[in-house]
């Protein structure tokens, strides 16, 4: 088993020496954007600067996508036309129910969506809410967002 959070030491230093961003009363300058595969290579960028579990980095995530070719959904919220958070999440079909959740499943002992430094706190409850909202509009097919295992900080 491997330790989610013991990669994170050089990340941690450089997010605190980032100054914290809110977001603006109302949300305004709140957009989010939904891809598929095609979107990894945004993904990937962010992740260039980011923080993220291991499981969630852009090499893991690509070589999941190559190798197992799920059906992918990649959602972005940025703030003030700044990235903030990313998923890449799979949609797997379990039952009846079609679930979107972070690639390769249960298998993490932690997970933690890419995030940018210092900008994480502008990503509050509502702004997530409406990041799996627009998820949500964007793919009616999906039953269920699972975002299992996630790390409670970095």
């Amino acid at each position: 088993m491997v330790d989610a959070t013991a990669s994170f030491d050089g990340n941690r230093l450089a997010a605190s020496e980032t100054p914290p961003r809110t977001m603006p009363v109302g949300h305004a300058g709140l957009s989010v954007t939904i891809g598929d595969g095609a979107a990894l290579a945004t993904y990937a960028r962010f992740c260039a600067s980011a923080l993220f579990a291991p499981a969630q980095s852009a090499v893991w995530v690509s070589n999941w996508a190559r190798a197992v070719q799920p059906d992918i959904v990649v959602a972005a919220l940025s703030v003030e036309n700044e990235q903030v958070l990313s998923l890449a999440l799979e949609v797997v079909s379990r039952g009846p129910f079609r679930i979107a959740r972070f690639m390769g499943g249960r298998h993490a002992n932690g997970n933690f969506a890419a995030a940018a430094p210092g900008r994480l706190p502008s990503a509050d409850a509502a702004a997530v809410r409406s990041m799996l909202k627009t998820i949500a509009r964007a793919r009616p097919d999906i039953d269920l967002i699972s975002l299992e295992r996630l790390l409670p900080d970095l």
